[in-house]
């Protein structure tokens, strides 16, 4: 019984090998990692252009081993196409929207490629606990005015994070002085950047020495401007439609809010739904400092609708603190709104 095992054992690892060299047989490049590998990068290769610019600085296409790098991160992009086309359709909505901030903070407008780099444009969380489109940690958030607590989290506002970025951005710059660097910098922290830069007084970003990740991150984000650019020269020839948020108002909230499920009934509108078009309310209640507003986007009604671009030239009709338009009660409504929501 025991020599029966072993043979069938054997003939099983036979088989294995004998199917192996068959596809190796029957495609000798493709079954080969490497030499696919090899064979992509040589084929991006001659459609990486002779120059390219990104953050006003040219970077060295020329240089054998930065053109490899470019062309790689190219060949990347058009391998995993779903996921590019999913990026460039993002890309066509927000891009515009945080070009308008950086040139606001007299930034080159190339550092809203870094978002894509980032998060793919979402509201996720690394394990770092960096958050939202622009991936800032919670000390950093704070330093650059955004409210992190246990109520609000405005990292997940990719607007209010997008002028944090900005903030961050100006301030690299006054302590490294170079745009890539700091670029750089927003991956690896100013420290890190400042040493490197002291310590290796390389040409530029591109001929440093640095960690994997910090190393690909300036030249992914000049990559995707590449395809972005150009769509149709790297095989995007579909037509891609911009990525819409789902349609919302907004309110403007000058009081405190108890419960956040209570407001959101009486708007006709359930927590869950509250949640998904305001990320950034993170608790269950709504602490807001005397004088203060806050603007919350709720479900259109059939004879509104807003857009992320129309926020800021649209001033939304004023609540009160149980959220029910002021103009649209009477005195007597809003002492009834008012003690049942006590009750």
């Amino acid at each position: 019984m025991r020599n029966l095992q072993l043979l069938v054992l054997l003939g099983v690892i036979l088989l294995l090998v004998f199917y192996s060299i068959y596809e190796r047989l029957q495609d000798p490049v493709r079954s080969d990692y490497e030499q696919d590998y090899a064979y992509q990068l040589y084929l991006a290769n001659k459609e990486v252009p002779q120059q390219i610019y990104f953050l006003d600085e040219e970077v060295p296409l020329y240089d054998a081993q930065v053109r490899e790098r470019f062309a790689y991160e190219i060949y990347i992009l058009t391998k995993w196409r779903s996921y590019t086309i999913e990026l460039l359709s993002k890309a066509k909505y927000w891009l515009p929207i945080f070009e308008k901030i950086l040139r606001s903070y007299e930034l080159p407008a190339d550092f809203k490629y870094l978002v894509v780099i980032e998060s793919g444009m979402r509201n996720v969380v690394s394990p770092a606990g960096a958050a939202g489109f622009w991936q800032l940690l919670p000390e950093t958030a704070r330093m650059m005015g955004l409210r992190v607590d246990h109520e609000v989290d405005e990292r997940y506002h990719p607007v209010k994070a997008a002028h944090a970025a900005a903030r961050y951005l100006r301030l690299a710059y006054k302590e490294i002085g170079s745009w890539t660097y700091v670029a750089a910098s927003y991956n690896a922290g100013i420290g890190a950047m400042r040493y490197a830069v002291a310590t290796q007084q390389a040409p530029s970003y591109y001929h440093m020495v640095l960690n994997p990740e910090t190393n690909r991150y300036v030249m992914k984000a000049a990559a995707f401007k590449e395809v972005y650019e150009h769509p149709l020269k790297y095989g995007f020839d579909l037509p891609i439609r911009a990525w819409q948020p789902p349609a919302y108002r907004t309110i403007q909230v000058r009081t405190s809010i108890p419960s956040l499920k209570k407001f959101a009934e009486m708007q006709g509108a359930s927590l869950k739904t509250l949640r998904a078009l305001n990320p950034w309310l993170v608790g269950e209640s709504l602490t807001l400092p005397e004088g203060k507003t806050y603007e919350i986007r709720l479900p259109v009604q059939a004879d509104y609708e807003a857009t992320l671009e129309d926020e800021e030239k649209t001033t939304p009709p004023p609540v009160d603190s149980i959220g029910v338009p002021a103009d649209s009660l009477t005195v007597q409504d809003r002492v009834n709104h008012i003690a049942a929501d006590r009750e």
